[in-house]
């Protein structure tokens, strides 16, 4: 496993990635519960009373810019989701609901391993035709928490997500 492994597809509807980080356990666990800290890798937003606020802005993600592919809007607003947060067990695990429907669970896995941490991100439910959007979508969330967790500026995006596309095409299909 490296920090830029493909995620592993684990079920017709899921999917599992595994990523080392520098610890201690407690700062890389601020990275999912502070909306700060969350919102320079994936999305800022309130963490409180059984609820989490996702409010994705992608190109905020890094100080270098790139457009949005086609078809993932161009806008300004961000896109806002809705969470139930169905576990909270700091600072080893995060279990909330994903999408519209909450049919879709994701779960996020802290395990001290030395001085680093590993950090499983597995998602459940998925609908058939979000598996390749979402696969690409967690690959490219996770190398932007790489680059903020080694102290390092990342490149846009929708740079990561474009060296990225097709690459998930052919093991969800299969």
């Amino acid at each position: 496993m490296t920090n830029s492994s493909l995620g592993e597809i684990t079920g017709p509807a899921s999917v599992r990635f595994v990523r080392r980080l520098p610890g201690p356990i407690e700062r890389v666990w601020s990275y999912l519960a502070d909306s700060e800290l969350r919102g320079q890798w994936l999305a800022p937003g309130a963490l409180a009373g059984g609820r989490m606020e996702l409010a994705f802005r992608h190109a905020d993600l890094s100080p270098h810019h790139e457009p949005a592919p086609a078809g993932f809007g161009a806008g300004g607003e961000p896109h806002l989701l809705i969470c139930k947060v169905l576990e909270m067990a700091p600072p080893h695990r995060l279990v909330f609901t994903w999408g519209d429907d909450m049919d879709s669970v994701v779960t996020f896995e802290l395990t001290p391993d030395g001085a680093d941490v590993l950090l499983t991100v597995s998602q459940t439910g998925l609908k058939r035709g979000d598996m390749l959007s979402v696969a690409t979508g967690w690959h490219t969330h996770l190398a932007m928490l790489v680059e903020r967790a080694e102290g390092r500026t990342p490149v846009a995006f929708w740079t990561i997500w474009r060296s990225l596309d097709g690459v998930y095409a052919g093991r969800v299909a299969s």
